[in-house]
This record gives C-alpha cells, sequence and structure tokens, in this order.
C-alpha cells in the first residue's frame, strides 16, 4: 500500500502540479524497509522518489538494485528490463530537470495570485 501510494504522488496525472515529494520519499522509504529491500518494484518507486527530490546518487544505487532483483526474480526481460536501464540512465545523468523546472513553474504561478 505505501508503494502504490508514493508512486500514485509521483506519476499521477492528477497529482501534477502538487506532488507532495518529500512524503513520496518518506512513503516509498518505509516501504523499502518493511520488505527488507527484496522487492524489486518498491526499490524502483524508492529510486525515483529519490531522484525527484535531488538525491540521484541514492537514485543510481537503488535503481541498480531494483534492475538486480528483477533479474534475480526472473520473468522481467524485454522492453519492460529495457525501461528499467532507460531509467537508471536517466537518473546517472544527474538530478531530475523536468521535476524541478514543475516546481519552479508551480511556484511563479503561486506568486502571481
Amino acid at each position: 500500500i505505501l508503494n502504490l501510494f508514493a508512486w500514485t504522488i509521483l506519476d499521477d496525472d492528477e497529482f501534477k502540479g502538487a506532488r507532495d515529494k518529500p512524503l513520496a520519499l518518506a512513503a516509498a522509504k518505509k516501504a523499502d524497509t518493511l520488505s527488507q529491500g527484496k522487492d524489486w518494484q518498491i526499490v524502483d518507486t524508492y529510486a525515483r522518489a529519490a531522484y525527484e527530490t535531488g538525491d540521484a546518487k541514492l537514485a543510481v544505487e537503488l535503481q541498480k538494485k531494483a534492475i538486480e532483483l528483477a533479474k534475480k526474480e526472473g520473468g522481467i526481460e524485454g522492453e519492460f528490463l529495457t525501461q528499467l536501464n532507460d531509467t537508471l540512465k536517466r537518473y546517472e545523468s544527474g538530478p531530475a530537470k523536468e521535476e524541478e523546472s514543475e516546481g519552479k513553474k508551480e511556484k511563479e504561478e503561486e506568486e502571481k495570485k
């Protein structure tokens, strides 16, 4: 439930412009702790939350772990594995840019009000 909650905050269009990224990070971190770091989907969410809150280094570490866990679990191949690896490359490129500009736009719009 915590993983779904965190992912929804980070990904659902209904939260665009009002994402509570620190809350998503806290939920993802707690989910990871409760799963003892053994669920690749939770680790993947935790990585995204770390990335979107500005911790690209942690995001890279976690995404690598998610990929390894997914491979060990088996049945994760092709397009989905490619997607996980593409996400890793994005994290390796440094801090989130799109998300930061989204937050900047939100701030500017609030200041106009």
